[in-house]
């Protein structure tokens, strides 16, 4: 396996060393520490109003993260750049999920909306969201973080906090850029991502991509207390694939993500009925929206959002194996979990004078989700389950209102 994998690895340093990049410079460390108090008021910020506002305008306490930041400082998964923001607590497993916390509110991410471009990629059922690798920080303009709950806008899951990921978008200067890494645990990514706007700035594309592979960290035998035997598996394969297209008021989003991962942390196979190898849980997102803006009013606006939103625990799934023993010869167990959903978003900022914003819209959603997890049993620890069929659908209409006042 290895002298297969090693090509690989010397095709990946190549492209990482080679320089494609024409990406132009971003707003760094350096330029936010030399910025006056004043331009850091002026920074524009979306996500604690749904709408553009300058720092010093925004109701709520809000911190950005550029993409400076995460280039200089090497984040890889969404975590490492939320944990140097104050106010974070997680847990992280190690394994298919990890969890954040704003302010002390412990729960399973359900309790913070994380967003990509406005729209929500929490799971659907759950009402959650995966942290992990599967985000593709390279394309990554902005995080803006909105601390403390944000219900009268964004309804459920605002409680503790809001994440908005903001996507780059073409700007004109013949953006494109491959690049790769490697480290530690096997540890490799690779990325590109390419963009185009005519000279009249009212056409552009953008196309990204993204590969990610690790095996997290060394848990067999000792170094993970016994719990697990030195053969166990311990990894995460996560793809991202984006596009961004722009004609005068309108645009159109879209992001696929494919996370897999074992499931070996989170039951201990050291005298226990669990096997630590073979397992794999294996969730896609995918998130689009396509929104079209009437901006020629000096004094009001009108926004409307046409969004799809998938998040599928994939029928390859082994939740987990039952190690084998004189009374059974062991099984595999299967799960698959399908959920979507499709939503239309209207809404309208009007500026009643200098100092009265009216901020309001009505939501329509349709949403389609598992009744549950549909299993499939295998009769052996080493024979794959059968396929699960799909499961009992609940079907749910929404309708919601808000109204806000600044």
């Amino acid at each position: 396996m290895k002298k297969r994998l090693y090509p690989f690895f010397v095709l990946l340093f190549a492209i990482s060393c080679l320089v494609l990049s024409q990406e132009p410079d971003t707003v760094g460390v350096e330029d936010i520490l030399n910025m006056s108090l004043e331009e850091l008021l002026n920074t524009e910020v979306v996500s604690a109003s749904k709408i553009p506002q300058k720092l010093r305008e925004v109701p709520a306490i809000v911190r950005v993260i550029t993409a400076g930041q995460i280039k200089e400082r090497g984040y890889f998964v969404l975590e490492e750049a939320l944990a140097d923001l104050p106010g974070f607590n997680f847990r992280n497993i190690l394994g298919f999920n990890s969890y954040s916390f704003i302010r002390g509110a412990p729960n399973q991410n359900n309790l913070i909306l994380l967003l990509i471009d406005g729209v929500q990629i929490n799971e659907l059922n759950s009402g959650g969201f995966y942290g992990g690798g599967q985000y593709n920080l390279s394309n990554t303009d902005r995080i803006e973080v909105v601390y403390g709950p944000a219900s009268a806008l964004y309804g459920t899951n605002a409680v503790s906090g809001i994440i908005n990921i903001i996507t780059k978008k073409p700007e004109g200067k013949g953006n494109r850029h491959i690049s790769g890494s490697m480290g530690s645990f096997a540890t490799t990514n690779l990325d590109f991502g390419y963009d185009y706007l005519n000279k009249l700035k009212n056409l552009g594309f953008r196309v990204s991509g993204m590969y990610k592979k690790s095996e997290k960290a060394k848990l067999g035998g000792e170094k993970g207390d016994n719990n697990w035997t030195e053969n166990m598996e311990n990894f995460e394969d996560d793809l991202s694939v984006g596009g961004y297209f722009t004609f005068n008021n309108l645009s159109a989003g879209i992001t696929y993500m494919n996370k897999q991962s074992s499931r070996t942390t989170n039951y201990k196979s050291i005298d226990d009925q669990y096997y630590d190898r073979g397992t794999l849980w294996n969730i896609h997102f995918i998130n689009g929206y396509t929104q079209y803006m009437y901006d020629k009013s000096e004094n009001w606006k009108n926004q409307t959002k046409l969004y799809y939103r998938n998040a599928t625990v994939r029928d390859n799934t082994i939740s987990q194996i039952i190690k084998a023993d004189s009374l059974s010869s062991g099984e595999q167990v299967g799960y698959f979990r399908p959920n979507n959903m499709i939503g239309l978003e209207n809404q309208i900022n009007y500026q009643i004078s200098e100092n009265i914003n009216l901020i309001g819209g009505i939501v329509y959603e349709h949403e389609q989700l598992a009744s549950g997890f549909s299993k499939t049993y295998s009769s052996s620890q080493d024979e794959k389950p059968p396929i699960p069929q799909k499961p009992d659908m609940i079907n749910n209409d929404l309708v919601s209102f808000y109204l806000q006042s600044q």
